[in-house]
């Protein structure tokens, strides 16, 4: 860990896999985990394809687990998101976002870690540049069942009981995220819906159904009247999502399902 010099030449191993990030990430857990050419390595990161780390990223990532013992998972900060929790009081009595960073809600929702203290603990952070300790990873996976997104959220709140998580700003990076396509607006918000009523049902998180419920009921005429107001399409599809995620709740179907087969299976963000 305190070793400033890394391999030379460094290993770079291809694995091949079906589709689905969090089943792919824990692929690459098992083969560092198995392999006897990994052994001596303590710190396991995550980086998006759309990433670009600046030059210290590496090795102030190794001082930060160096210098905090009791932290086991450590976030990067996209320089193109800017630290900001300017929304409506509406917005916030929903239970979908608070004026406090890197917090989960008791709606599942989670709000940015901070990208302005230097280190400072959080709830959460996503998943497009993270670290864990690799004592973590021998013990807790990724889960592969979730193949929209949300397995970085479900992921850490898992495993908080094991140790603190941190977000740094010293750990700089860029996303390059792909605009979303308006088309599938309707599928993220019922897979949305559908990921935080799963996670209000597991035992070891605060979210809850009760929670859950509200939100999305206050999302649901939130977006009904931006809709009647602007006529903005985005705001129906929204709207259909929301409806989709409670007729499969009340009709006993599963609620984390994709209403569109073509949408292409990416990271969380």
């Amino acid at each position: 860990m305190s070793n400033r010099e890394f391999a030379d030449p460094a290993i770079i191993q291809y694995l091949r896999s079906k589709p689905g990030l969090p089943y792919q990430r824990n692929l690459g857990v098992a083969e560092i985990i198995r392999s006897p050419k990994f052994q001596s390595c303590e710190v396991l990161a995550f980086l998006d394809d759309d990433v670009e780390v600046f030059d210290t990223y590496f090795s102030n990532l190794i001082d930060l687990f160096d210098e905090y013992p009791n932290v086991i998972g450590i976030g990067g900060i996209d320089q193109n998101i800017t630290n900001s929790v300017k929304e409506s009081l509406l917005v916030r009595a929903a239970l979908v976002t608070s004026q406090k960073f890197g917090v989960v809600l008791s709606s599942g929702f989670a709000t940015q870690p901070s990208s302005s203290e230097r280190n400072v603990g959080t709830d959460w952070f996503p998943g497009l540049a993270m670290a864990f300790r690799r004592s973590v990873l021998e013990s807790h996976r990724f889960d592969d069942q979730l193949a929209f997104y949300g397995e970085d959220l479900e992921f850490q709140l898992r495993i908080r009981s094991s140790g603190d998580l941190m977000v740094s700003n010293c750990l700089k990076v860029r996303h390059k995220a792909v605009p979303t396509s308006r088309d599938s607006i309707r599928d993220k918000w019922a897979y949305s819906d559908g990921f935080r009523w799963a996670l209000s049902r597991r035992p070891d998180n605060h979210v809850t159904r009760t929670a859950v419920l509200y939100s999305t009921t206050c999302l649901l005429i939130i977006e009904c009247l931006r809709y009647v107001l602007t006529r903005r399409y985005d705001y129906k599809l929204a709207v259909l999502g929301h409806v989709d995620f409670l007729s499969r709740l009340v009709r006993g179907k599963e609620v984390q399902k994709l209403r569109q087969t073509t949408i292409e299976m990416g990271s969380s963000s």
